[in-house]
């Protein structure tokens, strides 16, 4: 009696060992906007005119993450319902109505998936997560839980540039008090657990750019599943992911938009990332966004030789873990392959009989980025005097 006891216990033990997938989840997804509308968001940046459906508009951006969200979502075992497949007209279907079909098919969760816009001048760029109900008094306390953990997935993404990283988690109702507790109209019907989410902002152009790219938007999707894993305690990917940008260490941006931290350098259309020993190769599109993705990869250590134009190769070690992204955005030092010279300098006198006030700055402009130290020992004034250089 004794040895089948011992039997039983250690057969429950390796039952306690065996992970859960999401066999059994209903996930219901709802990719905002649809059909190119009037209550769509088109942002027109070069190369695509306002109005190109070729370009970016929320309804075809929203709808790219959620289709790539079903197929990870499915391929880890989940039931998955979708608001829309298409991006048509006939597709932007009213938000109650998608929020009682939810409701009714009984989903284990609910995404509204959107894009943000301040339609102001600022320009910002974070996530946000909106529930039904106040911040502090949510109408179902598990939509605030689930809204958590999905900004805090989002906001790992280091191939953007964030604003700012501080959780931003709103209640609807206080999010639009003017409202009267009205709330969003997708979230107005819904009795199972759900909420929206902002995911970033597209009218920050380095984002709008970076929405074009395919990979990108699986990222997002990539995480919005990371957050199902977590809310159900299944099982995580056995596979990780390398993603990064490649952009130039020293040429900023010349566009008037407003620009970033890391987004204020030239990002590099055309890059080539190959990653070894896989010898797999990926190029950096044509849209100003520089990013680059490998997906699926076995854990372990690789290595990344990027080569991009008129800029010296850069060999970096990346190692991959089950379960997350590397991150690896990488500056590359373009070629210097012309002399430096002073391209321009000021002040001018028009003149041998002008004056200049002596407390006037000197500036010169060359055509390279410039060695600091060599050139503060080349630089001297005759007759000599005190001053400082400094460097921009």
């Amino acid at each position: 009696m004794k040895k089948y006891y011992i039997i039983l216990i250690a057969f429950l033990g390796c039952l306690g060992l065996q992970a859960k997938d999401m066999t059994g989840l209903k996930i219901y997804i709802n990719p905002g906007h649809g059909g190119y509308d009037s209550d769509d968001r088109n942002v027109a940046v070069y190369p695509y005119a306002q109005g190109d459906t070729l370009g970016f508009w929320e309804s075809s951006s929203n709808l790219h993450k959620g289709l790539m969200l079903r197929e990870l979502l499915q391929e880890q075992g989940a039931t998955v319902a979708m608001s829309r497949v298409l991006n048509r007209t006939e597709d932007d279907r009213g938000l109650e109505t998608i929020g009682r079909e939810a409701s009714e098919w009984e989903a284990d969760l609910f995404f509204s998936i959107h894009s943000n816009a301040t339609g102001t001048s600022r320009r910002d760029n974070f996530p946000m997560m909106l529930f039904r109900g106040y911040t502090e008094n949510p109408v179902k306390p598990e939509d605030k839980v689930a809204a958590k953990i999905l900004f805090k997935h989002l906001i790992e993404n280091q191939v953007t540039y964030w604003t700012q990283t501080e959780e931003y988690v709103v209640g609807d109702f206080d999010f639009y008090p003017d409202w009267n507790n009205a709330g969003l109209g997708v979230l107005r019907k819904l009795t199972v657990t759900g909420f929206l989410s902002e995911g970033s902002y597209h009218d920050y152009v380095p984002e709008t750019y970076r929405l074009l790219n395919m990979d990108y938007k699986w990222m997002e999707a990539w995480h919005f599943t990371k957050a199902v894993m977590e809310y159900f305690d299944t099982e995580g990917f056995t596979t990780g992911n390398i993603a990064g940008v490649i952009y130039d260490s020293r040429m900023t941006r010349t566009e008037s938009y407003v620009q970033h931290g890391r987004d204020k350098q030239v990002p590099l259309c055309g890059a080539t990332v190959t990653l070894l020993p896989n010898n797999i190769t990926y190029t950096t599109d044509n849209l100003y966004n520089g990013v680059y993705m490998f997906k699926n990869l076995a854990p372990g250590n690789y290595q990344l030789k990027i080569a991009a134009e008129d800029h010296y190769d850069r060999t970096i070690d990346v190692t991959v873990t089950a379960n997350t992204i590397s991150y690896t955005n990488v500056a590359m030092d373009r070629v210097r392959n012309t002399a430096p010279e002073v391209t321009s300098y000021s002040p001018v006198m028009e003149n041998e009989t002008d004056s200049i006030n002596c407390t006037t700055p000197i500036v010169l402009n060359f055509n390279w980025d410039m060695d600091t130290e060599s050139v503060q020992k080349a630089f001297s004034i005759d007759p000599p005097v005190e001053g400082n250089i400094t460097f921009e």
